[in-house]
Protein backbone atom coordinates (compact mmCIF):
# COMPACT_ATOMS: atom_id res chain seq x y z
CA UNK A 1 0.00 0.00 0.00
CA UNK A 2 2.71 2.17 0.90
CA UNK A 3 4.83 1.79 -2.95
CA UNK A 4 1.41 2.31 -4.35
CA UNK A 5 0.88 4.99 -2.54
CA UNK A 6 3.88 7.13 -3.57
CA UNK A 7 3.99 5.76 -6.78
CA UNK A 8 6.72 3.30 -6.72
CA UNK A 9 5.54 1.16 -9.34
CA UNK A 10 8.62 -1.51 -9.19
CA UNK A 11 8.70 -1.87 -5.44
CA UNK A 12 4.42 -2.08 -5.74
CA UNK A 13 4.82 -5.09 -8.21
CA UNK A 14 7.17 -6.71 -6.50
CA UNK A 15 5.31 -6.23 -3.07
CA UNK A 16 1.69 -7.81 -5.42
CA UNK A 17 3.89 -10.78 -6.80
CA UNK A 18 5.20 -11.93 -2.89
CA UNK A 19 1.68 -11.49 -1.84
CA UNK A 20 0.48 -13.78 -4.52
CA UNK A 21 3.18 -16.27 -3.45
CA UNK A 22 1.93 -15.95 0.22
CA UNK A 23 -1.43 -17.26 -1.69
CA UNK A 24 -0.11 -19.60 -3.51
CA UNK A 25 1.92 -21.32 -0.78
CA UNK A 26 -1.77 -21.71 1.27
CA UNK A 27 -3.01 -23.35 -2.03
CA UNK A 28 -5.36 -20.26 -2.36
CA UNK A 29 -5.81 -20.17 -5.91
CA UNK A 30 -8.54 -17.76 -6.02
CA UNK A 31 -6.88 -15.08 -3.98
CA UNK A 32 -3.59 -15.68 -5.94
CA UNK A 33 -5.40 -14.59 -9.10
CA UNK A 34 -6.66 -11.55 -7.42
CA UNK A 35 -3.23 -10.43 -6.73
CA UNK A 36 -2.04 -11.02 -9.73
CA UNK A 37 -4.97 -9.23 -11.29
CA UNK A 38 -4.01 -6.47 -9.50
CA UNK A 39 -0.80 -5.83 -10.97
CA UNK A 40 -1.19 -3.17 -14.47
CA UNK A 41 1.55 -4.12 -16.04
CA UNK A 42 3.17 -7.47 -17.20
CA UNK A 43 6.89 -6.63 -16.58
CA UNK A 44 7.16 -9.21 -13.43
CA UNK A 45 7.56 -12.24 -15.32
CA UNK A 46 7.09 -14.02 -11.97
CA UNK A 47 3.25 -13.45 -12.04
CA UNK A 48 3.33 -15.88 -15.31
CA UNK A 49 5.41 -18.34 -13.29
CA UNK A 50 2.39 -18.32 -10.70
CA UNK A 51 -0.10 -18.66 -13.20
CA UNK A 52 1.97 -21.42 -14.88
CA UNK A 53 2.75 -23.25 -11.58
CA UNK A 54 -1.54 -22.79 -10.80
CA UNK A 55 -2.26 -24.85 -14.02
CA UNK A 56 0.72 -27.32 -12.78
CA UNK A 57 -0.38 -27.98 -9.90
CA UNK A 58 -3.75 -29.02 -10.85
CA UNK A 59 -2.65 -31.91 -12.98
CA UNK A 60 -2.28 -30.56 -16.50
CA UNK A 61 1.53 -30.97 -17.38
CA UNK A 62 1.08 -30.65 -20.97
CA UNK A 63 -1.14 -26.89 -20.43
CA UNK A 64 1.90 -25.86 -18.50
CA UNK A 65 4.73 -26.82 -20.97
CA UNK A 66 2.88 -24.49 -23.34
CA UNK A 67 2.74 -21.75 -20.48
CA UNK A 68 6.52 -21.91 -19.65
CA UNK A 69 8.39 -18.05 -19.43
CA UNK A 70 10.86 -17.41 -21.80
CA UNK A 71 13.85 -16.55 -20.43
CA UNK A 72 14.42 -13.83 -22.34
CA UNK A 73 11.28 -12.23 -20.45
CA UNK A 74 14.09 -11.74 -17.50
CA UNK A 75 16.10 -9.19 -19.41
CA UNK A 76 19.43 -11.33 -19.30
CA UNK A 77 19.17 -10.62 -15.58
CA UNK A 78 21.04 -13.12 -14.00
CA UNK A 79 19.22 -14.04 -10.78
CA UNK A 80 16.00 -13.35 -13.53
CA UNK A 81 17.59 -16.41 -15.90
CA UNK A 82 18.17 -18.98 -13.29
CA UNK A 83 14.85 -18.84 -11.90
CA UNK A 84 13.38 -18.97 -15.28
CA UNK A 85 15.34 -21.77 -16.51
CA UNK A 86 15.27 -23.44 -12.86
CA UNK A 87 10.77 -23.26 -13.55
CA UNK A 88 11.30 -24.61 -16.88
CA UNK A 89 13.79 -27.60 -15.93
CA UNK A 90 11.04 -28.45 -12.93
CA UNK A 91 7.76 -27.99 -15.57
CA UNK A 92 10.23 -30.17 -18.00
CA UNK A 93 10.47 -32.57 -15.40
CA UNK A 94 7.26 -33.14 -13.52
CA UNK A 95 5.90 -33.43 -17.14
CA UNK A 96 8.27 -36.27 -18.02
CA UNK A 97 10.28 -34.44 -20.47
CA UNK A 98 13.36 -35.31 -19.40
CA UNK A 99 16.20 -34.30 -22.06
CA UNK A 100 14.79 -31.13 -22.00
CA UNK A 101 14.67 -31.14 -18.43
CA UNK A 102 18.22 -31.73 -17.72
CA UNK A 103 19.19 -28.89 -20.43
CA UNK A 104 17.30 -26.32 -18.15
CA UNK A 105 18.96 -28.05 -15.28
CA UNK A 106 22.17 -27.62 -16.52
CA UNK A 107 21.33 -24.00 -17.51
CA UNK A 108 19.96 -22.97 -13.95
CA UNK A 109 22.67 -24.91 -12.19
CA UNK A 110 25.65 -22.56 -14.08
CA UNK A 111 23.61 -19.51 -13.57
CA UNK A 112 22.54 -20.08 -10.02
CA UNK A 113 25.68 -21.56 -8.88
CA UNK A 114 27.29 -18.19 -9.49
CA UNK A 115 24.67 -16.00 -8.32
CA UNK A 116 25.10 -18.28 -4.91
CA UNK A 117 20.87 -18.09 -5.07
CA UNK A 118 20.56 -22.09 -5.11
CA UNK A 119 18.90 -22.45 -1.66
CA UNK A 120 15.96 -20.47 -2.45
CA UNK A 121 15.86 -21.37 -6.49
CA UNK A 122 16.01 -25.06 -5.88
CA UNK A 123 12.52 -25.48 -4.37
CA UNK A 124 10.78 -25.43 -8.17
CA UNK A 125 12.74 -27.81 -9.64
CA UNK A 126 13.86 -29.98 -6.38
CA UNK A 127 12.87 -33.17 -7.97
CA UNK A 128 14.86 -32.94 -11.41
CA UNK A 129 17.97 -31.97 -9.10
CA UNK A 130 17.82 -35.40 -7.30
CA UNK A 131 16.87 -37.06 -10.21
CA UNK A 132 19.01 -36.03 -13.04
CA UNK A 133 21.65 -33.77 -11.12
CA UNK A 134 25.38 -34.88 -10.46
CA UNK A 135 26.60 -35.32 -7.47
CA UNK A 136 28.41 -32.38 -7.29
CA UNK A 137 25.17 -30.49 -7.52
CA UNK A 138 23.18 -32.57 -5.39
CA UNK A 139 26.10 -31.62 -2.59
CA UNK A 140 26.08 -27.84 -3.92
CA UNK A 141 22.25 -27.65 -3.39
CA UNK A 142 22.67 -29.36 -0.22
CA UNK A 143 24.97 -27.71 1.21
CA UNK A 144 23.00 -24.09 0.72
CA UNK A 145 20.48 -25.14 2.90
CA UNK A 146 23.52 -26.35 5.72
CA UNK A 147 26.42 -23.88 5.34
CA UNK A 148 26.01 -20.35 6.35
CA UNK A 149 28.09 -18.06 4.05
CA UNK A 150 30.28 -15.33 5.98
CA UNK A 151 28.07 -12.32 5.49
CA UNK A 152 25.51 -13.97 3.38
CA UNK A 153 22.15 -14.27 3.98
CA UNK A 154 20.50 -16.43 6.30
CA UNK A 155 19.91 -19.96 5.19
CA UNK A 156 16.03 -19.85 3.99
CA UNK A 157 13.32 -22.23 5.54
CA UNK A 158 10.63 -20.48 2.49
CA UNK A 159 11.22 -19.41 -0.72
CA UNK A 160 9.60 -16.20 -0.68
CA UNK A 161 10.38 -16.07 -4.82
CA UNK A 162 8.06 -19.23 -5.55
CA UNK A 163 6.34 -19.81 -2.89
CA UNK A 164 7.62 -22.49 -1.65
CA UNK A 165 8.83 -24.47 1.62
CA UNK A 166 12.52 -25.36 1.29
CA UNK A 167 12.63 -28.57 3.85
CA UNK A 168 11.35 -30.79 0.37
CA UNK A 169 13.92 -29.81 -1.41
CA UNK A 170 16.68 -30.14 1.25
CA UNK A 171 15.47 -33.50 2.43
CA UNK A 172 15.80 -34.60 -1.63
CA UNK A 173 18.99 -33.81 -1.48
CA UNK A 174 19.88 -35.62 1.37
CA UNK A 175 18.15 -38.69 0.10
CA UNK A 176 19.59 -38.59 -2.92
CA UNK A 177 23.13 -38.90 -1.15
CA UNK A 178 21.58 -41.50 1.85
CA UNK A 179 21.29 -39.14 4.88
CA UNK A 180 17.99 -40.47 5.42
CA UNK A 181 18.39 -39.72 9.75
CA UNK A 182 19.11 -35.93 8.46
CA UNK A 183 16.41 -36.23 5.54
CA UNK A 184 14.05 -37.61 8.56
CA UNK A 185 15.06 -34.61 10.77
CA UNK A 186 14.46 -31.71 7.60
CA UNK A 187 10.99 -33.32 6.78
CA UNK A 188 9.84 -33.32 10.10
CA UNK A 189 10.45 -30.22 11.13
CA UNK A 190 9.46 -28.72 7.54
CA UNK A 191 6.19 -30.62 8.78
CA UNK A 192 5.66 -28.46 11.81
CA UNK A 193 6.96 -25.25 10.03
CA UNK A 194 4.22 -25.90 7.42
CA UNK A 195 1.35 -27.25 8.89
CA UNK A 196 1.93 -23.94 11.35
CA UNK A 197 1.80 -21.62 8.33
CA UNK A 198 -0.94 -23.19 6.59
CA UNK A 199 0.68 -24.16 3.97
CA UNK A 200 -0.75 -27.48 2.95
CA UNK A 201 0.89 -28.86 -0.44
CA UNK A 202 4.43 -28.23 1.46
CA UNK A 203 2.70 -30.50 4.03
CA UNK A 204 2.14 -33.05 1.49
CA UNK A 205 5.27 -33.07 -0.03
CA UNK A 206 7.33 -33.45 3.52
CA UNK A 207 4.79 -36.67 3.81
CA UNK A 208 5.60 -37.92 1.01
CA UNK A 209 9.22 -37.31 1.29
CA UNK A 210 8.93 -39.53 4.95
CA UNK A 211 7.73 -41.88 2.96
CA UNK A 212 11.05 -41.80 0.51
CA UNK A 213 12.74 -42.02 3.74
CA UNK A 214 11.19 -45.12 5.11
CA UNK A 215 11.19 -46.82 1.56
CA UNK A 216 14.90 -46.28 1.29
CA UNK A 217 15.59 -47.97 4.64
CA UNK A 218 12.74 -51.01 3.06
CA UNK A 219 9.97 -50.75 5.66
CA UNK A 220 7.23 -50.78 2.96
CA UNK A 221 4.57 -50.30 5.79
CA UNK A 222 5.90 -46.88 7.39
CA UNK A 223 6.15 -45.78 3.55
CA UNK A 224 2.61 -46.79 2.95
CA UNK A 225 1.16 -45.13 6.12
CA UNK A 226 2.96 -41.59 5.18
CA UNK A 227 1.91 -41.72 1.04
CA UNK A 228 -1.53 -42.13 2.77
CA UNK A 229 -0.97 -38.66 4.57
CA UNK A 230 0.12 -37.27 1.86
CA UNK A 231 -2.32 -38.16 -0.30
CA UNK A 232 -5.24 -36.99 2.69
CA UNK A 233 -3.40 -33.73 2.39
CA UNK A 234 -3.08 -33.04 -1.39
CA UNK A 235 -6.31 -34.40 -2.31
CA UNK A 236 -7.89 -31.86 0.03
CA UNK A 237 -5.67 -28.97 -1.50
CA UNK A 238 -6.21 -30.13 -5.20
CA UNK A 239 -2.55 -30.39 -5.91
CA UNK A 240 -3.50 -33.56 -8.76
CA UNK A 241 -0.01 -33.21 -9.89
CA UNK A 242 1.74 -34.63 -6.77
CA UNK A 243 -1.40 -37.11 -6.10
CA UNK A 244 -0.53 -38.47 -9.65
CA UNK A 245 3.30 -39.33 -8.35
CA UNK A 246 2.22 -41.19 -5.43
CA UNK A 247 1.86 -45.22 -5.78
CA UNK A 248 -1.62 -46.29 -6.40
CA UNK A 249 -3.73 -47.92 -3.37
CA UNK A 250 -1.97 -45.59 -0.63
Amino acid sequence: EYARSVHLKFHEELALTDLAGEAFARADDGRCHAVLDELTTNTDFRADLYRMWIVERSGDTRQTVRMMVDPERAGRAATGMSQTHGAAAGVMYRAGLLEPARRELEQWAEIASESHDLSIEAPVLFECIAALGDDQLVQRVCDSYEVQEEGGPRIPMFATLSGRACAPAHGAMLVRLGRLYDAERVYMDGLHLCERERMPVDVGLCFSGLADVWASRGDEAMAADFRARARTVLEASGARLYLDRLAPGT
